[in-house]
């Protein structure tokens, strides 16, 4: 099985020494937020039945997937454009709470705008983009994404969505 894994492996288009776009930039304010977003989420979602403590955010998982599997546009602005399209930008938003004394307290949180990383956005028209940018990367072919297990793996279903295939290696 190893020796298939490594085939595989070795059969992919991309070179070693291509830089990934996870290397040069990440998202990780963005990813952050969505990630403690989608855990605090309680509806919506078969997953939010009974939330396990050791469970991994699909916002990080997709995240990490999407970056590790494009390469590194190597100019600034494209990078920028890629990052905005995964993750979205920052904006500050004043919430006001009431108090029980009647006096109205505000706070001001940092949420993402845009992106498919906050929870509900991830049947956009940019994860479709994502989709036709990561087969362009690999040349029209779905990457092969290889996974000690994908049984329970967080990234094996994430890796269907993004047009990966998986390989299970013992």
């Amino acid at each position: 099985m190893v020796r298939e894994c490594r085939r595989a492996l070795e059969r992919e288009v991309m070179s070693i020494m291509d830089k990934r776009l996870i290397e040069v930039d990440f998202p990780l304010k963005q990813t952050s937020l969505d990630s403690v977003h989608e855990k605090n989420v309680r509806h919506g979602h078969i997953s939010t039945l009974h939330i396990w403590p050791a469970r991994r955010p699909l916002a990080a998982s997709r995240a990490a997937l999407i970056a590790t599997l494009l390469p590194d546009p190597g100019n600034d602005e494209e990078r920028k454009m890629i990052t905005e399209k995964l993750a979205g930008h920052l904006v500050e938003r004043i919430k006001k709470k009431k108090l029980s004394d009647g006096r109205v307290e505000e706070q001001i949180s940092v949420e993402t705008e845009g992106g498919i990383l906050h929870w509900g956005r991830e049947s956009n028209a940019d994860l479709k983009w994502f989709r036709e940018k990561i087969r362009e990367a690999y040349g029209g072919r779905a990457p092969m994404v290889l996974a000690k297990s994908t049984l329970f793996h967080p990234l094996s279903g994430a890796n269907m969505r993004y047009a990966a295939r998986t390989q299970t290696c013992f």
